[in-house]
């Protein structure tokens, strides 16, 4: 039986396949927007005629269907192949044609949910390539932001000067205020960068220490029985919960307001570590808002009026600062959106989380602070080779990808220095090329994750010596099995009974309740917050369902009599445990 399901599955993905290659492309009208159905296990295929040095860009719009798509050249060679939207944002395919002939544009099913559903493309952008680098980058900014969404900002730096620099779109939606370089964004994690850097200051005026205990300063932390220090938070390897996962397991939203105050009591309601410290690499906001609980102790002052002191206003970036006040008023502050079904809704920026987020900046400040790594006005040269410092494992393996706020490693065979970043809408990245001497700028504020890529995209244009690789062809997963996991859970049959897991269990570490009951014959976990979760059911005592956009794990434990006691709530963490009550109050 299973051979038989195994051969089904073989030949719905060939089938798929050979669908999506069977199709001959359509030609696609200029400036003409389509509207088309596209159905799982199906490819839509079309072609635009391109000369030797133009420059051309796609827009797909995801009005009711997710999509991931594949860019050929003449001679189907493979030249994109990404899925970096969400449902209802748009696709941007942006074609910089090296020779002439048809380029293919294959669409086809992200393997999300809905299974089926519209999309409208339109080819927006046709025109001259540009003949320099900045040029051609500019295009590609053009393509990505119209002049009536959210926008970018964008800086590269070569030998310590401006050689590109681009803002496209809206910084407020409301008031139509474009996207310029004093626009000042919240840079989201790329602000460990800057923890990094102070901390790293502070251990070179002797005021701290990579071994200091961090209890010594942060009496209130729970003594979990083994030694914490500044090391282990610089470098992600304390073992510490990560609090981004405990209030998405309480409930909190991602618009909800949060405070220092209220993380800082969520880190000390925890009893236990994810692993001993020092054991291994796991990557925690938590570490780092307490760094600057520690620099605040240590130096006596709030961490805000030491960057000020300290890095900001030495290096004259006179329009950044760190937030630590929702209520505050910050000139030229850049809002964020996201795309939904009836257009653009705003999000809440209401994370006020120093050390981890929160350094609101501009392309024009962060220049600045990108030549400060190689001219060493604030900080000095021993701070420069401190945040270049490895440090071990407790196996002996020395951790070479991550120190003090900075992640290391290559594109395209050049070594890079980088940090990302992501909250609320903003989209943030901080790159350097030492090498090269070459840095890159990206900060976005409309919650997409092509971000990312774009930066990418750009920074390949002004690498030089850098390796091309030939793209691997596009592999699609099996479609029957896609389908399944992607099926409604409305109406489920489960193969054991629900009702053995309705109660409502309560999390001591957390303070929070969840109820189980069904609802329509569906066994849904009810939060205060979160409302309603469908939870669908995997295997024995295993269900899973979807918090936001992020799926978490039910694995329910049995008592000596086999009935169901409590459940543990995993995804992303350390498990939570719920215990099941007796009698239960009302949500």
């Amino acid at each position: 039986m299973k051979l038989l399901r195994r051969s089904l599955a073989i030949l719905a993905a060939f089938c798929f396949l050979h669908e999506g290659r069977a199709q001959a492309p359509q030609s696609l009208p200029f400036n003409q927007p389509i509207t088309v159905s596209l159905k799982a296990g199906q490819v839509l295929s079309y072609s635009i005629p391109l000369k030797k040095g133009q420059f051309a860009a796609v827009k797909v719009e995801q009005k009711s269907v997710g999509i991931a798509y594949a860019l050929y050249a003449p001679g189907d060679s493979l030249l994109i192949n990404e899925d970096l939207n969400a449902l209802y944002q748009t696709e941007v395919i942006p074609v910089a044609a090296t020779k002439s002939g048809n380029y293919r544009i294959d669409i086809f099913w992200d393997y999300g949910r809905p299974q089926q559903g519209d999309v409208t493309i339109l080819w927006h952008l046709l025109e001259p390539g540009g003949k320099t680098i900045p040029r051609l980058a500019e295009q590609y900014m053009k393509g990505w932001y119209p002049d009536n969404e959210p926008g970018a900002a964008v800086l590269v730096l070569k030998d310590n000067k401006v050689v590109f620099k681009s803002t496209r779109g809206l910084a407020n939606m409301d008031y139509r205020i474009p996207v310029t370089d004093s626009s000042a964004f919240e840079l989201a994690s790329c602000s460990k960068q800057f923890t990094g850097f102070a901390i790293a200051m502070l251990i070179d005026q002797g005021v701290l220490s990579l071994q200091d205990d961090v209890r010594k300063y942060l009496p209130e932390l729970p003594d979990f029985g083994q030694k914490i220090t500044i090391e282990h938070l610089l470098y992600h390897t304390s073992g510490l919960r990560n609090w981004d996962s405990m209030s998405n397991s309480m409930g909190f939203e991602t618009d909800d307001a949060l405070t220092m105050d209220l993380i800082y009591k969520m880190i000390c309601s925890t009893s236990t570590l994810n692993f001993n410290p020092g054991e291994r690499f796991s990557y925690t906001n938590t570490g780092y808002n307490l760094l600057v609980l520690i620099a605040e102790r240590a130096t006596h002052q709030k961490f805000d009026q030491w960057m000020a002191s300290n890095i900001f206003q030495p290096l004259g970036m006179k329009n950044s600062l760190v937030r630590t006040d929702l209520k505050k008023v910050i000139p030229n502050k850049v809002s964020s959106y996201q795309k939904g079904l009836e257009g653009f809704n705003a999000r809440a920026d209401n994370i006020s989380a120093p050390g981890s987020t929160s350094v609101v900046s501009t392309i024009d400040d962060l220049a600045k602070w990108l030549v400060n790594y190689e001219t060493g006005t604030a900080g000095g040269r021993n701070v420069q080779k401190l945040l270049n410092q490895k440090t071990r494992l407790t196996n002996g393996d020395t951790l070479t990808y991550y120190a003090f706020g900075n992640g290391f490693g290559s594109r395209k065979g050049v070594s890079s220095v980088e940090h990302l970043g992501l909250v609320s809408g903003f989209r943030t990245i901080i790159s350097r090329y030492p090498s090269q001497n070459l840095a890159v700028v990206f900060l976005s504020c409309d919650n997409n994750d092509a971000t990312y890529n774009r930066c990418w995209t750009l920074t390949d244009l002004f690498l030089s010596n850098k390796k091309e690789q030939a793209l691997p062809p596009v592999k699609f997963p099996d479609l029957s099995e896609s389908l399944a996991k992607t099926m409604s859970d409305q109406g489920i049959q489960y193969p054991v009974d629900p009702k053995e897991y309705e109660g409502l269990y309560y999390a001591e570490e957390l303070n929070m309740h969840y109820k189980l009951v069904i609802r329509e014959g569906v066994l849904t976990a009810i939060s205060a917050k979160l409302g309603n979760i469908p939870l669908t059911w995997q295997k024995a005592d295993y269900f899973s369902g979807v918090f936001q956009t992020t799926e978490r794990r039910f694995l329910f434990g049995r008592d000596e009599s086999k009935a169901v006691y409590a459940f543990r709530l995993t995804g992303g963490d350390k498990p939570v445990l719920f215990r099941k009550m007796v009698e239960s109050p009302k949500l």
